[in-house]
């Protein structure tokens, strides 16, 4: 009989030992995981609620959708309220359309959703809709009597206004006690935020495009959002020329016509800039019949045209404004001068 430390021993049982830990191995991982699916439940993932649109106004349609739902949608099934009330229910419905009230006005909205092992979760889901108006305009010059706002040119500022109207708590939040985050163009960081900020100072982002402006803005709790976009359209600047009567003063009633006539022994015609930063910058010329006009007026932007003599005829009075330090600011007007 060999020793029980022999090595012929003590390879026989390190033999058995592996065999044993095959054994388990293979009992261990062929072995179905019958009972671990019930551990583990099939909601591993947190399940939102996203609200589209995410911050929607007074009676305004919406969609309510339920993201990470773990499982199969043909198996999971979905009973959705609102306000208590079962609006929709059944296997794979996993949104739903329903309705804000008016501004101040609270919209419950509740979904129980049960996968096939009978697992639930609740979410829920609060729609406060408020509205948000957003008031713009461009730092630029427009004549006196001028109809219409100020338009901003490629490098204009433009000034914008929040005016939100939110209701908490059966009281309107006063703007300034709202926290602001404005968004311009493309750009998907806020361009400025804070506590008050419900103006801002801005310039096209891309000179001459269009762009917009979206502008959220919360209570200071956050249980309030509400919303508000503007489209603004950049454009060149213009030249609007009125006459200057005796006794009136300045037409500004009347802009001259593509073709005019010089009734009386004289006439003076004022141009006023549309859309410029500053009217005191660019350079201003006339030219009457292609030839640059010798300043007969108060400014450089007015012309005094006269009658020397009986002939008559016709000739295009021209007036061009142009600035070099902005490469914007360019615009012409003409007309023809019947004599």
């Amino acid at each position: 009989m060999l020793p029980e430390n022999s090595l012929f021993n003590r390879y026989n049982a390190r033999m058995r030992l592996d065999a044993l830990f095959v054994t388990l191995f293979v009992l261990f991982f062929a072995t179905p995981f019958t009972g671990v699916a019930q551990i583990i439940p099939d909601f591993e993932n947190p399940i939102e609620l996203e609200v589209v649109p995410a911050n929607p106004a007074p009676n305004q349609n919406v969609v309510v959708r339920a993201h990470n739902v773990a499982g199969s949608l043909g198996t999971t099934s979905f009973v959705w309220r609102v306000n208590g009330r079962i609006v929709d229910q059944g296997i794979g419905i996993e949104s739903i359309r329903t309705q804000t009230g008016n501004i101040g006005s609270a919209t419950s909205v509740e979904v129980s959703i049960t996968d096939e092992s009978g697992s639930t979760v609740e979410r829920s889901v609060v729609l406060r809709p408020a509205s948000l108006e957003i008031v713009w305009e461009a730092n630029t010059y427009t004549p006196p009597f001028y109809v219409g706002r100020p338009l901003p040119n490629g490098e204009s500022a433009i000034t914008i206004l929040a005016v939100p109207n939110v209701v908490q708590g059966g009281s309107r939040v006063s703007a300034s006690n709202m926290v602001y985050r404005w968004y311009v163009g493309s750009s998907q960081s806020p361009y400025r935020s804070g506590y008050g900020v419900n103006t801002v100072t801005v310039t096209p982002p891309q000179f001459e495009n269009t762009f917009f402006v979206r502008v959220v803005a919360e209570t200071r709790d956050g249980s309030v959002r509400a919303e508000g976009t503007t489209q603004i359209v950049v454009t060149r600047p213009r030249v609007a020329i009125y006459e200057r009567a005796p006794l009136l003063g300045i037409r500004f009633d009347q802009a001259t016509m593509a073709e005019t006539t010089l009734s009386d022994d004289e006439k003076t015609f004022v141009a006023f800039p549309l859309y410029v930063n500053n009217l005191d910058i660019p350079d201003y010329t006339w030219t009457v019949g292609g030839r640059e006009a010798t300043q007969t007026g108060r400014t450089e932007r007015e012309l005094t045209l006269r009658r020397e003599n009986d002939a008559g005829g016709q000739v295009r009075v021209s007036f061009v404004l142009k600035n070099v330090a902005a490469l914007f600011e360019e615009a012409q007007e003409s007309f023809l001068l019947n004599f």
